[in-house]
């Protein structure tokens, strides 16, 4: 999904929701924004679907619920936050009180449905503090951090379904990922003549990130860990699937 948010959106997304034949695995989300009302159904629909949130570019204002409202999240781009607001013709015209009524009800309806998402008092705090002429961004770093790759009802759902990693093992498994990306970077490299410092200091990282994995292959130890994951992945995965595959077969009968 891309570009503004508009009236009439929800029920295009259902109608293109159910028209796939198999369930969607993610949905990926790039807009300045739009319609609140729109953003917010959307998104408790992504949220009952379970279906994973990622946004590459901008996903600004409203855009901003629709990927807060997923149990799984990723930035690829960056987020831009401001206080929801009214339309200037309609709120113009509202006498000074009437406006700090209207607003006040808005902002209980926004805050409940961020919280309902899990998304911190920080991420709101900074929302409201920003007027919606201006916007405050956060970098797909510092977004990842604060919204969180994952709600905490779902992790919690998860670890009952698949049981937890232990701290030593999530940090094998992660330098096994550096080591496999490093190696392919390393691919790349030899057939890229142009091998740029960026790209040099990219790879030099992940070669970094990869030597507890590259210690443990030497010492022949690797492998164990590498079934783990597997093993823990297709089980978070399966389940994870289950029910997005069920909800979408639920909404092809029931949507028309």
């Amino acid at each position: 999904m891309s570009g503004e948010i508009k009236k009439g959106d929800y029920h295009y997304f259902l109608k293109e929701f159910v028209s796939w034949d198999v369930a969607p695995t993610i949905f990926n989300i790039s807009s300045n924004g739009g319609d609140l009302d729109e953003a917010m159904k959307i998104g408790q629909f992504i949220s009952a679907s379970n279906i994973p949130v990622w946004t590459s570019g901008e996903c600004n204002s409203a855009c901003v619920f629709i990927y807060a409202s997923g149990v799984e999240r990723r930035v690829n781009g960056k987020i831009g936050l401001h206080r929801p607001y009214f339309n200037k013709e309609y709120f113009s015209t509202l006498t000074s009180v009437e406006a700090e009524i209207k607003y006040k009800e808005l902002k209980h309806k926004a805050v409940l449905f961020l919280k309902s998402a899990a998304v911190s008092q920080l991420i709101i705090n900074r929302m409201f503090n920003t007027n919606s002429k201006n916007i405050d961004y956060l970098s797909g770093e510092d977004a990842n951090k604060q919204f969180g790759f994952i709600s905490p009802f779902y992790e919690e759902w998860l670890i009952a379904k698949c049981g937890e990693l232990t701290s030593e093992e999530k940090k094998v498994i992660a330098s096994i990922g550096s080591l496999d990306a490093a190696r392919l970077n390393f691919i790349s490299a030899n057939n890229d003549t142009r091998k740029s410092d960026e790209f040099k200091m990219s790879l030099n990282i992940l070669i970094d990130k990869a030597n507890l994995a590259l210690t443990l292959e030497k010492n022949d130890m690797l492998q164990p860990y590498r079934d783990l994951s597997k093993k823990h992945n297709n089980c978070t995965e399966t389940a994870s699937n289950n029910h997005i595959v069920s909800f979408h077969l639920s909404a092809k009968k029931y949507i028309n």
